[in-house]
């Protein structure tokens, strides 16, 4: 299976999810994400997570990310609920469920974040528009 491929399912299964390299760079990040954070995916990847957003996408990221730091330890990261930016611009918990893609990146794992997109999380700030031309996600 290509990246393309893995994100084109991450971005109809109808939770938020974005992926960072092992540098922690985003490389996805989909419609859902949009959603639940009230960030772009303009001003999102390609960019460290902790450069995503103020302060971070989540004050944890400043830290190092604690699912990049259990994968390189060979544990498998475990699921969490982060501190992150929402559409009203305040930080809100949001379960985060990480998993570990292997094979696409030169050898490198690509850690996906699939995000709750529960009755916790606020919405967009403004109904979407007619979707159907625009793309459900974005990747480097």
């Amino acid at each position: 299976m290509t990246a393309e491929e893995i994100f084109t399912r991450l971005a109809a299964a109808g939770s938020g999810a974005y992926a960072v390299s092992a540098d922690q760079t985003i490389m996805f990040w989909d419609r859902g994400a949009e959603q639940i954070l009230g960030i772009p995916a303009e001003q999102a990847v390609g960019r460290p997570c902790h450069q995503v957003g103020e302060g971070g996408l989540t004050p944890e990221c400043t830290g190092g990310c604690a699912s990049m730091r259990r994968l390189r330890e060979g544990l498998i990261p475990q699921p969490l609920e982060l501190r992150m930016p929402s559409a009203s611009g305040e930080r809100k918990p949001v379960p985060v469920t990480p998993a570990v893609v292997v094979g696409l990146l030169d050898g490198d794992p690509l850690l996906v974040h699939v995000l709750n997109n529960g009755e916790d999380n606020e919405g967009p700030d403004r109904p979407l528009e007619d979707d159907r031309d625009l793309p459900t996600h974005r990747h480097v």
